[in-house]
């Protein structure tokens, strides 16, 4: 009788250790699924971010300006760029201003999915980010630039040059193969999409 209680604490021992080993590996499959999700997650938020933020520079970067754009006021009063004293700035400051509103808007979505992706992939993505918005900004700072200059007609070769440059970098069209801010731009996306396209 001894030995056949013995047997029967031993089958229980086993089936205990069993049932440890099996809810240890579920725990543990568990929460390798809920990393996995998380990633997934992640991912797609930063890649959805990063595409809305392509559309939105792709809008600020447009060399059309329709009249809805435009400032009402200087439309109901006739009023053109050849009236203005400051050459247009203030007129371009108004199509630039409000398309600069939507770019932020979009900035802040893609800068909380970069905090999120950047926690579980580290600089590695941080960096791919910051390719893409250093090209964003660049086309920023020109505008900003080209706005203050245009109440001073360019003097020099050199200045005209200079506006000519700065033009350049604000309009253009991401499928302009010679647009060096469009390829800048698009290769920052390649680069940010290459790690997380691994994921989805």
């Amino acid at each position: 009788m001894v030995f056949a209680e013995s047997w029967a604490d031993i089958a229980i021992a086993v089936g205990a250790l069993g049932t440890a080993y099996a809810a240890i590996r579920g725990v543990k499959t568990w929460k390798k699924s809920l990393e996995d999700v998380r990633m997934h997650d992640a991912a797609r938020e930063l890649l959805i971010a990063t595409y809305k933020m392509r559309d939105a520079i792709e809008i600020y970067r447009d060399p059309f300006i329709p009249v809805y754009e435009q400032n009402p006021d200087d439309i109901r009063n006739g009023v053109t760029t050849a009236d203005r004293s400051d050459d247009g700035a203030s007129a371009m400051a108004y199509v630039y201003n409000n398309r600069n509103k939507l770019l932020r808007e979009v900035y802040v979505q893609f800068s909380e999915a970069e905090l999120v992706a950047e926690v579980l992939w580290s600089d590695d993505i941080k960096n791919r980010t910051q390719r893409f918005l250093s090209a964003i900004n660049e086309v920023r700072r020109a505008t900003n630039e080209l706005i203050m200059r245009l109440p001073q007609a360019p003097q020099t070769q050199q200045q005209r040059q200079e506006e000519r440059d700065l033009r350049s970098k604000i309009s253009g069209r991401l499928a302009d193969p010679n647009d060096q801010i469009s390829l800048e731009i698009l290769r920052a996306i390649e680069e940010i999409e290459k790690p997380m396209r691994r994921v989805l």
